[in-house]
């Protein structure tokens, strides 16, 4: 399975995380590595191009930063344009049907202010839950995202863990359809595929 991973972080500069999960992801030779600031700095997202790039993969991941309990603006505009009627959903639009798509995710805040009950009161999956439904919509297959928590006071230890954990994770995704049974519930994907998971958010299981 070809994996089309889009990333946006419109402060690349600024993150440590992030610096150490490109490398891994642009050397997965089973991945393609999509930066939307860089390829669209003006924002202006060409959709054809687009649904090029999705036709020929077979799961699709959204790489960003936490931003107020969402997605940095471009991915927004990203739905906007690439999705459309007749292409990705309604009369016709099956091109993304029986497609898996996921979310790989970074926090500023600790585990434990996402676990539900807590802090923020909600999971990261459930401030996730319009992405899930536009996957939903479009017929494709949701996998719960991988978060890393905590990211500005990250200890390098730790950042390692993540690290081997992404790349391990990009890694099993070309035999998701053994696994997504065993995934589709959890709360993230971190506490049913990692041994020694860095994340600690409760899961549905």
């Amino acid at each position: 399975m070809r994996i089309l991973l889009l990333f946006a972080h419109p402060a690349l500069h600024l993150s440590r995380v992030h610096a150490r999960l490109i490398p891994l992801a642009k050397s997965a030779e089973h991945v393609t590595f999509h930066d939307l600031y860089a390829e669209y700095p003006d924002d202006f997202i060409f959709a054809k191009k687009e649904q090029a790039l999705l036709d020929k993969h077979d799961v699709v991941l959204m790489q960003f930063p936490f931003f107020w309990f969402s997605t940095p603006g471009i991915l927004k505009n990203w739905q906007d344009i690439v999705l459309e009627y007749g292409y990705a959903f309604g009369e016709g639009g099956k091109a993304l049907k029986g497609k898996y798509f996921g979310v790989i995710t970074s926090t500023g805040g600790r585990d434990y202010i996402f676990q539900r009950g807590q802090g923020f009161r909600f999971a990261v999956r459930d401030y996730l839950m319009p992405l899930e439904s536009m996957a939903n919509l479009c017929g494709m297959k949701y996998l719960p995202p991988f978060v890393i928590h905590d990211s500005r006071r990250i200890d390098e230890e730790k950042l390692d863990l993540y690290a081997r954990n992404y790349r391990f994770y990009l890694d099993t995704l070309p035999s998701v359809k053994k696994h997504y049974g065993a995934w589709k519930r959890a709360v993230n994907v971190n506490s049913v595929l990692f041994v020694g998971s860095a994340n600690e958010e409760d899961s549905d299981d």
